[in-house]
């Protein structure tokens, strides 16, 4: 009688099990994948393990400072802002911009409340104006501009020292009406505008008039000259500007009234002694 092989012996006994996790250094892979193991990586078939910088799944890292973004002008956006229509435009920007900074002040006031004013889209206002910065200090350039302008024709009018004097005054007291949203601004937000090149160079500009046309009469004998011309100018400037803090235009009382007034009262003392 044949002798009955024990469960579990001969070749089949023999045979090594199957290994169900991999050997240290090699990960497991999907079909079709291979694994490497110097790298320790997943390799696609017909690559080569030396071009898996990185494991599957993530992104390189990015070495070196990261590129500031800056905004760009382009040649479009250049000419769209030059052309009739975008003069235009900006124009609107500056008026909206004056009853804004004026009513609400320049700090509290935003791009987009101009921009609701304007009647426009507040990203579209930077095609115009870099920030609210500039636009302020476009909007009262513009204002001080035309101020120098009436100043210099009012000098021109008359060779006499202190009619000359009369018509500055005038013309300063003249511009608490029209451009009293602008004056509303310098006085009220000095502190954020005064610094502006702008307006600094500009200031300086409406100064040297006022000061050269009192250092004249001063030099004619029709001005005291025991008071500094600056003193006199600042004086005079001060009391100027505060008119628009009681000043109503709609009232009774009229600009051409105002203005008698305050060059009596004003000038009278300035006046040499006849």
């Amino acid at each position: 009688m044949a002798a009955v092989p024990r469960r579990g012996g001969g070749a089949a006994a023999r045979r090594p099990p199957v290994r169900s996790d991999p050997e240290p250094g090699r990960q497991p892979g999907r079909p079709g994948e291979r694994g490497d193991d110097r790298l320790g990586k997943r390799v696609i078939p017909g690559t080569s393990p030396r071009a898996v910088s990185e494991p599957l799944g993530r992104l390189p890292e990015r070495r070196g400072p990261v590129p500031e973004r800056k905004r760009i002008v382009t040649t479009t956006r250049r000419r769209s802002a030059g052309s009739p229509a975008g003069v235009a435009r900006k124009e609107v920007i500056i008026r909206a911009a004056a009853k804004v900074f004026a009513e609400n002040g320049f700090s509290a006031a935003t791009v987009r409340d101009v921009a609701d004013e304007a009647d426009m889209l507040s990203g579209s206002l930077y095609y115009y104006f870099d920030s609210k910065e500039s636009i302020v200090e476009q909007v009262l350039v513009e204002y001080l501009d035309m101020q120098i302008r009436a100043y210099e024709r009012a000098v021109e009018a008359t060779e006499r020292p202190v009619e000359r004097l009369e018509q500055l005054v005038a013309e300063a007291l003249r511009g608490t009406v029209t451009h009293r949203e602008h004056l509303t601004i310098l006085q009220n937000d000095w502190q954020y505008v005064g610094p502006m090149q702008g307006i600094l160079e500009r200031q300086a500009q409406i100064e040297k008039i006022w000061l050269r046309t009192i250092q004249e009469g001063i030099d004619s004998g029709a001005l005291r000259a025991d008071i500094d011309p600056r003193m006199i100018y600042r004086t005079v400037m001060g009391a100027i500007q505060a008119v628009i803090r009681w000043f109503d235009p709609r009232g009774r009382v009229s600009i051409d009234h105002i203005i008698f007034i305050q060059k009596a009262i004003l000038l009278d003392g300035v006046r040499a002694p006849s």
